[in-house]
């Protein structure tokens, strides 16, 4: 009988490793490895590894991955998403925290976007 255990490790201030290994009669047949832009494959036969596969993460596949909290960080900003920035930007008086909790995304990120609208400042 197959069975997948899952394992979450802290990787960073946005997202955790997972990492998926697949057993079948307690004998180790695969690991699966998602971090924040690759995912990796290795399946197993006899104790040695058979095949090993390894592709860029695409932003699907990375919100498996994302803490609570930082969902759209890695997201590309589309006109909707730039207009909320906009909104929240006004709104919260340029308050990087309220902005950030709000949109889902990391404050180094809305600050980048802010600077290349032309709403802040660069420091």
């Amino acid at each position: 009988m197959e069975k997948i255990e899952t394992h979450f490790i802290d990787d960073g201030p946005y997202c955790r490793l997972k990492i998926d290994v697949k057993t079948i009669r307690k004998n180790i047949v695969g690991i699966k490895i998602l971090s924040y832009n690759r995912k990796m494959e290795f399946e197993f036969d006899k104790g040695k590894v058979k095949d090993f596969k390894s592709e860029l993460m695409d932003f699907d596949d990375r919100q498996n991955i994302m803490k609570d909290g930082f969902k759209n960080v890695g997201r590309k900003w589309d006109d909707e998403q730039i207009d909320l920035l906009i909104e929240n930007f006004h709104q919260s008086n340029g308050d990087l925290d309220i902005i950030s909790k709000e949109m889902e995304r990391g404050k180094r990120g809305i600050k980048m976007k802010l600077i290349e609208l032309g709403l802040i400042d660069k420091d």
